[in-house]
């Protein structure tokens, strides 16, 4: 009896060192941030302590992460040293927002412009941020407590809308059937407008502020369409589903939406920002110079 209990006592101790050796292994804020970092600097090796395994990007967050970090890649205005809010523009209520699923795979792994189309940006939108543009980017990583993001998902839009834009939330429900259903280019097809030509000219005619959606009696379903892709950001490869969609049609990361706040609000040492420097390909930039983007 004194051997079993020896032994089981030892098995106990060796259990609690495996969970130990494990806790050591997970990736806090801190070694996501290192690993990051170091790959946005272009670095190879990254430091032993840090360097994932070949098969993190296929298990569960919480055998790689030893607490949930989400992010949010953030463009800001010339100038920008450091970003103070998840979004700088005036007025944005809330944001999209990854999770820890895409940092244990996308965001550990890829180099910053393949990182960006990962995260359901279309080339020619981060064609215009960076490189006409020349905005500066950050990647903010944060312990979630604060924000609570919830899945983007349509159900979640409308309970954003609810929150932060009340008046309008009756004009965007009665179109929802159809945004749903109907994509950006067909939208197009019922109006003068190119919705990213709207976008990049935040002051000129056809960009849809709130106020000027809240100014229609009766919006025509492409215009609740367009308040939603210039105020709200719900670009041509938002699903609605809670994942994003890649310009080639294939499904990309979990996304999420949450309130855009000021970083201060996160508390000391609950965030990071990391400056990143996005290099185009240049066929990529080609093509849209060819198009008359000059």
């Amino acid at each position: 009896m004194g051997c079993a209990a020896s032994h089981d006592h030892d098995s106990d101790r060796g259990g609690s060192r495996n969970v130990a050796d494990m806790e050591k292994k997970r990736l806090d804020l801190d070694a996501v941030a290192d690993i990051v970092r170091d790959l946005c600097m272009g670095k190879k090796e990254l430091h032993p302590r840090t360097k994932p395994t070949d098969t993190d990007s296929s298990r569960a967050w919480t055998e790689v992460l030893s607490e949930p970090v989400f992010g949010r890649l953030c463009s800001c205005p010339k100038g920008t040293t450091s970003p103070d809010r998840l979004s700088s523009r005036d007025g944005r209520k809330y944001v999209f927002a990854f999770g820890p699923e895409t940092v244990c795979g996308t965001l550990l792994r890829l180099e910053p412009y393949e990182m960006l189309v990962q995260l359901g940006l279309i080339p020619r939108y981060i064609y215009w941020k960076v490189y006409k543009e020349e905005l500066p980017c950050f990647l903010v990583l944060f312990r979630p407590d604060l924000v609570q993001p919830e899945p983007a998902t349509w159900d979640g839009v409308i309970a954003f809308i609810s929150r932060h834009y009340p008046r309008c939330v009756d004009k965007v429900r009665k179109h929802l059937p159809e945004v749903k259903t109907r994509s950006v280019d067909d939208f197009e097809k019922d109006c003068s407008v190119r919705f990213i030509e709207a976008l990049e000219k935040p002051t000129g005619p056809d960009y849809m502020t709130y106020d000027r959606y809240m100014a229609l009696s009766d919006p025509q379903p492409w215009q609740t369409r367009l308040f939603l892709y210039c105020e709200l950001r719900l670009f041509e490869l938002f699903t609605g589903d809670g994942r994003t969609k890649l310009h080639d049609g294939s499904l990309g990361e979990m996304e999420y939406l949450c309130d855009n706040v000021a970083l201060s609000e996160f508390g000391e040492g609950n965030y990071r920002i990391i400056p990143v420097t996005v290099t185009i390909p240049d066929d990529v930039i080609q093509k849209y110079e060819n198009e008359g983007e000059k």
